[in-house]
């Protein structure tokens, strides 16, 4: 057993502006994730999908970084444990069952009364209980069977009510509530989040519950609960802000078709088009800012990274020079809220995997100093953090090493370097031999490309092995409107950005370069332009036959850099409302978004920042390969 919570209490609440500011950031957030967990250990009470686990153990893991950089570190302690059994569950080694769904709650009421009132952790009474939970982790035999209970027939509203937990009419009101507002959750859990009983109340009050028959579980059945959106400090919910971008979008693409179609009936110099001309422009300047409503910029994110970084430095005993820029940079609010936990894994990986000690630095000739930096800048309509380190940079062969020990790797295969460092992403993979408060269950990686892709954006790894490592998250703007360049590529329908286009042409024959028998550069002017392997990438049988497709070149133009992309015809060009893609696109590595054009059909937009730094060569398939 380490330390008393007695001792865990001197200090603990800041005096400054900023430690204050800091400290009510982290009581905000910490309710929210309570709510959450608490809601999920309802329904993991009845349905013990191991993907439940895992959110509820994310969580925690999350409390316990908050908790860590506003020096809580009783509720680190009791996040930590309760982390520490939930793992348990992960792995196989604890089952599930009521007695980890009654720690969990445990849990949470402990941390959500400290949340509530501070003063209890110089409450003797208190600390005396939460030492008893925190001994209660640590040692009950988790193996142990679990008695059953008589079940008593009837709804869980009903039994409450027998079980003088709850009033009949607070039942109506709650009914009402659920159908009204709640549709997809279950009565147990609208009755937890609207505050009217303790999770803990529904829970013992299920287990004493009739099995439901299996015809009548299927019908009642749900969806699991949706993570609530947004915080306390958001005036408006954002659903509304992100409906008026979405409507105000939808009105420019309108707006663009009836220009066109009124340029054609009645001319250029017409004075209804002039009208019409005019209503687009105010109507792009009430989208504009209506869109700069939910930006924020990445300043108060980055000084809670700046914190972390300070006490990971600290409790590490490492020398880091830690460098941040780009405060400035804006982002969608419902972004930065969702990327400070990447962050927070990133930078404490950074420092506690990729710094070394001081005297190993400089015996490898290098400063003792390490550093770590992170940069925030926006280009091309994206956001880009980068996360960079000066050490020892990723083994391939210890990754994949320890690829092949928890079998997520096949021994007959050979792999690239990016495909061994995609291994860090999965679920349970660390290559540290023990947890911490730091690192070590390998659920950071797994965090930072669930709620990087959550946003829509995409996590870049690049690795110079001794020399450092930097990950950079690009994560595009989550609805915006963009003017786009719509081509047939292949029969389908793709959009590029218009600002990328520099040139449409059609080659004569002796433009063409051929190489090994392949038609694979286009000379223009003095220039040598390689021609994007389009049929690859789409991971097309068929390769880009001139004869057959046109011929027609679009050439691409990337600072100062330029690519000829061959497609079929060039449809037109027109204002587009940019979607970002869910998590199950994810793979789709050229690929940035997709708009819905006016004949209602969806088309996919270009990435052509990738096919720019893949050099034509990294596809949607293996088949890139042989190009």
């Amino acid at each position: 057993m380490d330390n008393d919570p007695r001792d865990l209490v001197d200090g603990i609440i800041g005096n400054d502006e900023q430690d204050s500011e800091f400290l009510q950031d982290f009581l905000v957030e910490t309710k929210e994730h309570l709510s959450s967990i608490e809601v999920a250990a309802l329904e993991m009470e009845s349905d013990g999908k191991m993907e439940i686990v895992h959110d509820i153990f994310r969580s925690f893991h999350t409390i316990k970084g908050l908790a860590g950089f506003v020096n809580q570190p009783l509720v680190q302690k009791i996040a930590h444990r309760t982390e520490t059994v939930l793992d348990g569950c992960r792995k196989g080694a604890v089952p599930l069952g009521t007695a980890v769904v009654d720690a969990i709650l445990a849990s949470s009421d402990l941390i959500s009364r400290i949340c509530s009132n501070l003063s209890l952790l110089r409450d003797q009474a208190f600390l005396d209980q939460t030492e008893g939970h925190l001994r209660y982790l640590e040692t009950r035999d988790w193996t142990e069977p679990e008695k059953a209970k008589e079940p008593i027939s009837g709804k869980i509203g009903e039994i409450l009510v027998t079980q003088g937990k709850m009033a009949p009419e607070k039942v109506d009101d709650l009914l009402r509530t659920q159908k009204e507002q709640h549709p997809d959750l279950k009565f147990g859990q609208v009755a937890v989040k609207e505050g009217a009983i303790a999770a803990s109340e529904v829970v013992q009050s299920l287990r004493s519950q009739e099995v439901v028959p299996a015809e009548k579980a299927s019908a009642e059945k749900t969806p699991p609960p949706q993570q609530h959106q947004g915080g306390d400090h958001v005036r408006i919910p954002t659903f509304k802000l992100d409906n008026l971008v979405n409507m105000l979008g939808e009105l420019l693409i309108t707006q663009s078709q009836v220009e066109q179609e009124a340029v054609s009936r009645f001319g250029a110099n017409d004075s209804l088009v002039s009208h019409l001309l005019r209503m687009s422009r105010i109507t792009k300047e009430i989208q504009n800012t209506s869109m700069s409503l939910s930006m924020i910029s990445l300043k108060t994110t980055l000084q809670k990274i700046q914190r972390i970084a300070r006490d990971t430095v600290q409790e590490l005993g490492k020398s880091v020079d830690f460098r941040v820029s780009g405060e400035e940079t804006e982002i969608d609010r419902g972004v930065a809220e969702r990327i400070l936990d990447p962050l927070v894994h990133l930078v404490k990986n950074a420092i506690s995997h990729g710094i070394e000690l001081p005297d190993e630095r400089e015996a490898k000739g290098k400063p003792r100093t390490g550093v770590v930096s992170v940069d925030a800048y926006s280009k091309r309509g994206s956001v880009y953090i980068e996360i960079s380190d000066d050490g020892k940079g990723l083994d391939p062969e210890v990754i994949l090493q320890k690829a092949f020990e928890k079998k997520l790797a096949d021994q007959s295969r050979n792999y690239s370097e990016d495909e061994i460092l995609s291994f860090i992403f999965l679920p349970g993979f660390s290559t540290l031999q023990t947890a911490n408060n730091i690192s070590g269950r390998g659920v950071g990686m797994d965090v930072v490309r669930t709620e990087i892709s959550k946003t829509g954006g995409k996590v870049e790894i690049r690795n110079n092995l001794g020399h450092g490592c930097s990950f950079i998250l690009k994560i595009p703007i989550n609805m915006a409107v963009l003017n786009g360049t719509v081509l047939d590529i292949l029969g389908e329908h793709y959009i590029i950005p218009t600002l990328n286009v520099k040139q449409i042409l059609k080659p004569e024959e002796q433009q063409w370069i051929a190489v090994g028998g392949r038609e694979i550069m286009l000379k223009v002017r003095d220039s040598v332009i390689p021609v994007v392997p389009i049929a690859s990438i789409f991971d097309k049988e068929d390769q880009f036959d001139r004869d057959i497709d046109g011929g027609l070149m679009v050439l691409v133009e990337l600072e100062h850099q330029v690519k000829a992309l061959p497609v079929r015809s060039v449809i037109g060009r027109q204002e587009i409302v940019v979607k970002p893609l869910g998590k199950e696109f994810g793979s789709l590595e050229f690929v940035s978004g997709a708009s819905i054009l006016g004949d209602g059909k969806v088309s996919l937009i270009l990435d052509v920042e990738a096919l720019f730094r893949d050099g034509g060569e990294g596809t949607w398939s293996s088949s890139a390969a042989n190009i």
